[in-house]
């Protein structure tokens, strides 16, 4: 079976019936019915003719011999095959990313470092940007609705993808890595944060952000927790890189002894999120009522009330600072929320009486049940537990080595403890080299995080989901001819092209421009690589 030619499965109506071994779907094609006069029915004779090129796609197949004896085809890897590609495209992500591409250095790194398989890493984080929180989605759903990266927008097999992605080595990701870096302000404060990979067990990921929030480097590490030995290393490959300064925002669970050690020796700043309740309550406490009012304390950008206090422990080993912030909504919410929470737990709880009940633990933390000699619920009390939890409600409490003010508390409490990589290779049964299609999923998360933060600068105040949904909207239709625009192009899209340096007349070139590439009589079939 030649895994590196698709033909479409063949359309013969009651023929075709697919059968799942493993992990491929096989494609069986019915060549004869022979009448058994014993069961007094026709049984059908049937032949494996391929398996299907993605399972979720039952019209793309490759073929085997027995496809070529069936159906009298024979095909080479240079035969012009049915890309099924779509009649309607869109084009306005791709014209955005091509353009911010062109004016960074993004696009020269890649092709001086990665050459030819440069375009198809592009691609691959276009589809990642555009398919991010689309789990059913698949990178075919992707070339055969958009503009590709790739000369000539050729398509690539599924095997050349999967041979591409096991010959990248992971020193062409660094030494990408290293030339992006070469001009940037090597005295700025690199923030190292970290996070664990979604769907993938015992693996940190580390990640190192400039003062403008751009992703200069990661590095991966397969460890169950946060330890001094694993920063440190990462530390060193930014230095390598020719950073001197550092700050660490981690979990307060994460927090030891080592690591604060480690800072101190290293002059690294600490930055600590997501207290544990006996902390966090017991600074609150010591605060509570002092601010919460004060006109000087509150924060109109962030809408939230802060103050800054120091706490000497013997745990840090010296002083730190204690920032605390009150969010008078947030409280409100809450309070109607776990209000209305016991309410309906209330009246749950009357249903009940009279009926053997095994109570969960958040029924027993507001009420006290009490039943019979028979283990029925006879009645219930409400505690006074809820004043107790709702005591400190809207307050955040994060801790420093260093002062800052509120706009950078903000900016280092924003740590994402769930780093989400989408699986890009998710269809790709051939790849063989799984560590090495791992590397290549987190460099692709590496340029979708820096595009996606050129952006958002670009489109401030915007919401990243926003603008990529409305870019999808830009679309061209193929009529058989030529590609026209299929709506013309609102005041809001019109916005956002001009922030990249688009125009109207931008998109109606790159009609033309695709009419001329893919043809204009070739029913939109293309080679497949």
């Amino acid at each position: 079976m030649s895994e590196s030619v698709f033909v479409s499965v063949p359309s013969v109506k009651g023929k075709i019936t697919f059968k799942k071994k493993k992990d491929a779907v096989y494609v069986l094609f019915e060549y004869e019915r022979v009448y058994n006069a014993e069961k007094k029915y026709n049984v059908p004779k049937r032949v494996v003719i391929g398996k299907l090129n993605d399972e979720n796609d039952r019209s793309l197949m490759i073929p085997n011999e027995n496809y070529h004896e069936y159906f009298h085809s024979e095909i080479s890897n240079n035969d012009i095959v049915e890309n099924k590609r779509s009649n309607v495209l869109s084009i306005g992500t791709y014209l955005v990313i091509n353009s911010l591409l062109k004016s960074s250095a993004i696009q020269i790194k890649m092709d001086e470092i990665f050459q030819e398989p440069s375009d198809l890493l592009i691609d691959l984080a276009a589809y990642s940007l555009v398919y991010k929180n689309c789990n059913n989605l698949f990178y075919n759903d992707y070339i055969n609705s958009h503009p590709l990266f790739t000369n000539h927008m050729e398509v690539f097999s599924n095997s050349k993808i999967s041979n591409i992605i096991e010959n990248i080595s992971f020193r062409q990701f660094s030494n990408f890595i290293k030339a992006l870096n070469e001009n940037s302000d090597k005295d700025q404060i690199i923030n190292i944060t970290y996070g664990k990979i979604s769907g993938v067990d015992n693996i940190f990921c580390f990640e190192a952000w400039d003062n403008k929030g751009v992703l200069v480097n990661y590095d991966i590490v397969p460890d169950d927790n946060v330890s001094s030995t694993n920063i440190i290393s990462f530390v060193l490959k930014l230095k390598k890189l020719g950073y001197k300064y550092f700050s660490l925002t981690l979990d307060f669970a994460n927090l030891s002894k080592d690591i604060i050690d480690l800072s101190k020796f290293n002059d690294i700043t600490i930055f600590v999120n997501n207290l544990n309740n006996d902390e966090r309550n017991k600074i609150i406490a010591s605060v509570v009522g002092t601010f919460e009012n004060d006109k000087d304390a509150y924060n109109v950008s962030n809408r939230i009330y802060f103050k800054e206090s120091k706490i000497n422990s013997d745990y840090f080993g010296s002083d730190y600072y204690a920032y605390i912030t009150f969010d008078k909504d947030k409280a409100k919410k809450d309070q109607i929320y776990y209000e209305n929470r016991i309410h309906r737990i209330k009246n749950y709880l009357e249903a009940l009486i009279g009926l053997h009940y095994i109570p969960r633990e958040e029924v027993t933390n507001y009420f006290s049940l009490y039943y019979d000699e028979k283990g029925k619920l006879v009645k219930f009390e409400e505690k006074n537990t809820l004043n107790d939890d709702l005591k400190y409600s809207g307050y955040n409490v994060y801790l420093s080595s260093k002062k800052f003010d509120i706009d950078g508390v903000i900016k280092y409490s924003k740590l994402n403890d769930v780093i989400l990589i989408k699986d890009v290779f998710a269809s790709l049964s051939s790849v063989k080299n799984q560590g090495n299609a791992f590397d290549t999923l987190c460099f692709i998360n590496f340029i979708v995080t820096n595009i996606k933060k050129i952006i958002e600068e670009k489109c401030a105040g915007e919401s990243i989901n926003a603008v990529i949904n409305e870019l999808e909207k830009i679309k061209v239709i193929n009529d058989g001819k030529s590609y026209l625009l299929c709506n013309s192009i609102t005041k809001y899209q019109s916005k956002i092209l001009q922030l990249f340096n688009l125009s109207n007349s931008d998109i109606e070139n790159f009609a033309l421009y695709l009419s001329q590439l893919i043809g204009e009589n070739d029913d939109l079939s293309r080679k497949i690589g």
